[in-house]
C-alpha cells in the first residue's frame, strides 16, 4: 500500500478517504504487505476489532490515527518491524490487551498516545524498544501491566519510559492477571483464571466441557465452574489450544461486553454466549467450523462476519441481537453467504437468519429459497410485510416469532405449506391480511394455521404503502402504514443513539434534505435518521464495509 499524505478537507490522499464518514468497519485481506502512512487517518466511524494479517511487514506513520471507535484488543501480527509516529493516536475505544511481537524494533512517537483503553501491554520483544516519552502518553502506567519475557524483566525496569510501567511481569505470569479473583479447572487439560479487571481467561489444550442452565425466576444458574462470578466477567479470551466452547459456557454473563477467539476453537456450543445482553463484538477465530443453535441469542451485537472456515451454523444463532443490522459472510466460505445482509446457504436455497437490526420494513424471500430455516426471522419486529415465493415449499418452526410489526403475508404458494402454531408465535394473525393465489383462497381457509388469518384474499396489490425509518445505528422506529395520499404522522419518539445527537428524518441517505411530513405519501418511502456525534460530526451510514484486498483495491459494499 502507498504512503498518503494530511488533506485538510478529507483527512488523507487515500483514494478512500472522502467516503471516510460512511465507514463502519475495516477488513484488511491477506496479501497487503504494507500499511501506508495516513491510509486511515481520522476514520472514526470504524468500529468492532481490528485485524491486522499476517505478512504485513510495516504501519506507516498516521496510518489508524484517531479511528477511535476501534474496540477490544490489538495484535500486531509477527513480521512486523516497525510501527509509524502516531500510527494509533487516539485509538481510545480499544480495550484489553496490547500485544507486540518479537521483531518489532521501531516504535514511532506518540504510536500509542491516547490508547486509554488498554489494560495491558505484551512485548515479546528481548530487548526493550528504545522510544520517546509519548509513546504512551496519556495511558495510565500506574495501572496497565506491561508483560515482557520472562529473561527482560529487568532490562525492561531500567530502560527510559518502559521503566515508567509501575507493574512490569514476565509473560504467562500469573496467567496474565495482576489480581486473581478466582481460578480453576474446567474439564481435562483446560483451567480458567477471572482477573480483578473483569477478564476471564481460559487456557490448555482441548476441547471445554459442555454446560447446562436453569432458571429459577429471575435467578438463571449454569454449571459452569465461573458461574458464582458471572456478574465480575466483561471481558472473555479464549486463548490458542483450547479447540472448543462448551454448551453454556457463557450463557446469562449480562456484563460481558468482548470476546476474543483464538484461531486454535473449532466449535462454538449451543447457547455459548446466550443472552449475554451486554456483548457488542465477538473476534471469531478463523478456524471455527460449527457454531451452536442459539450461540449468540439475545446479545446486542453490532456486526457479525462468519469466516470462510464455518461449515454448519444452528438455527437462531443470531436471534434477538436488535442492533445487527447485517450478518456479513467471508467471500471464501463455500457454504453459506450473505445477500442485502440476509444469510443464506450458499446456493441460496436457504434463508438462514435474516438480522433482527435490518430496519426495512418490506422483504421480498428471492425465488431461489424453498426452505425458511427454524427461527429464521424471529424477532424481526421491525418487519411489515413478507413475500414469501412459490418456491418456498418449507416453512421450519419458530420462523416468524415475535414478528409483532406484521401487517400482511403475501403467499404466492398455490398450495398452502404446511406449518405449525409456533410459526407464528406472538404474532396476532387475526389482524393480519394473508394475500395468496386467485383460487387459493378456499384451500387456506382450510389450512392450519393459515385459516387464522384476519383476512385471506387473492388481492395481490398492496393495501398499504409505507413510510420506512432507517434509525441508522440507532433505536428501531415502526414503518407506518399508510392509504395512498395519507400523511405520514411525526414518529411520537425519537430513536437513541448512544454518544449522538437526533437531527431529524430525510429523505435521502447524506442526511442533506429534511423529509416535509405534511406531504401526500404516493409511494413507498424510507427516511433516515441524521445523527450528529458529540462532538460533532457529519451521520454516518452504518452497514457500509471497506474492504482492503491485494493491491489496494476497495470496493464499498452495501450492507
Amino acid at each position: 500500500m502507498p504512503d498518503y499524505y494530511y488533506h485538510s478537507a478529507n483527512g488523507s490522499t487515500a483514494p478512500w478517504a472522502i467516503h471516510r464518514n460512511y465507514f463502519t468497519a475495516l477488513v484488511i485481506e491477506n496479501g497487503v504487505t504494507s500499511i501506508g502512512q495516513y491510509a486511515f487517518y481520522n476514520c472514526s466511524g470504524f468500529t468492532g476489532s481490528l485485524t491486522i494479517p499476517e505478512g504485513v511487514t510495516g504501519i506507516g506513520n498516521y496510518a489508524f490515527s484517531d479511528c477511535s471507535d476501534f474496540t477490544g484488543s490489538l495484535t500486531i501480527p509477527e513480521g512486523i518491524t516497525g510501527i509509524g509516529q502516531s500510527a494509533f493516536n487516539g485509538c481510545r475505544g480499544f480495550t484489553g490487551s496490547l500485544t507486540i511481537p518479537e521483531g518489532v524494533t521501531s516504535i514511532g512517537n506518540t504510536a500509542f498516545q491516547n490508547c486509554s483503553g488498554f489494560t495491558e501491554i505484551i512485548n515479546h520483544e528481548t530487548t526493550p524498544q528504545t522510544i520517546e516519552t509519548n509513546v504512551f502518553n496519556a495511558i495510565n502506567k500506574t495501572v496497565v501491566t506491561l508483560r515482557v519475557p520472562a529473561a527482560s524483566v529487568v532490562a525492561y525496569q531500567i530502560a527510559d519510559v518502559w521503566k515508567d510501567f509501575v507493574n512490569i511481569v514476565a509473560i504467562g505470569e500469573d496467567n496474565g492477571c495482576e489480581t486473581i479473583i478466582a481460578s480453576g479447572e474446567a474439564g481435562e487439560n483446560i483451567t480458567w483464571t477471572l482477573c480483578e479487571d473483569g477478564t476471564l481467561t481460559i487456557s490448555g489444550e482441548g476441547d471445554m466441557p459442555d454446560y447446562s442452565s436453569t432458571y429459577f425466576g429471575d435467578t438463571n444458574f449454569t454449571t459452569a465452574p465461573w458461574n458464582s462470578h458471572q456478574s465480575l466477567i466483561n471481558n472473555v479470551v479464549i486463548e490458542n489450544g483450547v479447540t472448543s466452547i462448551g454448551i453454556d459456557a457463557f450463557v446469562f454473563c449480562s456484563d460481558l461486553s468482548s470476546v476474543t477467539i483464538s484461531n486454535s476453537v473449532i466449535t462454538i456450543g449451543a447457547s455459548a454466549f446466550g443472552h449475554c445482553r451486554s456483548l457488542t463484538s465477538v473476534s471469531l477465530g478463523n478456524s471455527i467450523t460449527n457454531i451452536g443453535i442459539h450461540a449468540f441469542t439475545s446479545c446486542d451485537l453490532r456486526s457479525v462476519t462468519i469466516p470462510a472456515s464455518v461449515i454448519s451454523i444452528g438455527h437462531k444463532a443470531f436471534t434477538y441481537n436488535y442492533n445487527l443490522p447485517s450478518i456479513e459472510v467471508d467471500e471464501g466460505n463455500d457454504l453459506y453467504t450473505s445477500v442485502d445482509g440476509v444469510l443464506f446457504s450458499k446456493d441460496k436455497s436457504t434463508l438462514v437468519q435474516y438480522p433482527a437490526g435490518k430496519q426495512d420494513a418490506g422483504y421480498i424471500i428471492p425465488e431461489s429459497v424453498t426452505t425458511l430455516m427454524e427461527g429464521s426471522f424471529e424477532s424481526c419486529n421491525t418487519l411489515v410485510s413478507v413475500t414469501i415465493p412459490n418456491t418456498v415449499i418449507s416453512i421450519e418452526s419458530h420462523v416468524f416469532v415475535n414478528c409483532t410489526g406484521l401487517i400482511e403475508v403475501i403467499n404466492y404458494a398455490t398450495t398452502p405449506q404446511p406449518i405449525n402454531t409456533s410459526v407464528f408465535d406472538n404474532v396476532n394473525i387475526g389482524a393480519v391480511t394473508l394475500r395468496v393465489p386467485a383460487g387459493s383462497e378456499d384451500t387456506y381457509h382450510a389450512a392450519e394455521v393459515w385459516k387464522d388469518f384476519g383476512v385471506i384474499t387473492s388481492d395481490q396489490t398492496a393495501q398499504y404503502l409505507y413510510i420506512m425509518f432507517n434509525s441508522k445505528g440507532g433505536t428501531p422506529v415502526d414503518a407506518q402504514p399508510l392509504t395512498k395520499g395519507e400523511k405520514a404522522i411525526y414518529p411520537w419518539n425519537d430513536p437513541n443513539r448512544f454518544g449522538y445527537t437526533f437531527g431529524g428524518w430525510f429523505i435521502e441517505d447524506e442526511c442533506e434534505n429534511g423529509y416535509d411530513f405534511d406531504t401526500a405519501v404516493t409511494s413507498n418511502i424510507t427516511l433516515y435518521a441524521k445523527w450528529t456525534e458529540l462532538p460533532p460530526k457529519t451521520c454516518q451510514d452504518p452497514i457500509r464495509i471497506v474492504r482492503i484486498k491485494v493491491l489496494v483495491e476497495i470496493p464499498v459494499v452495501d450492507g
